[in-house]
């Protein structure tokens, strides 16, 4: 619920003219530091924490994904594939 609150927190302010870059800022928010509450959680192995990050931005024709896998969205950029 609390990073719930936050994600929501977050898209208010861009609404509807919300960006890809703006969820990807969004999936790397560490309001509540580097822990379980924030949105991009770290912890150690057996603890919740983020290891992949996925963002569909779909199109008429063409859809682009943007992703991180192994890793937070904090630590790293995001890669992006088109698919026609």
């Amino acid at each position: 619920a609390v990073r719930y609150a936050r994600a929501v927190e977050l898209l208010s302010k861009v609404g509807k003219n919300a960006e890809v870059e703006d969820v990807m800022k969004l999936c790397k928010d560490h309001a509540k530091g580097k822990t379980p509450f924030s949105i991009c959680r770290h912890g150690e192995k057996k603890n919740y924490r983020t290891r992949a990050s996925v963002i569909f931005q779909i199109g008429a024709k063409t859809a682009q994904v943007y992703y991180i896998i192994n890793d937070n969205p904090c630590n790293q950029d995001y890669r992006m594939i088109t698919f026609p």
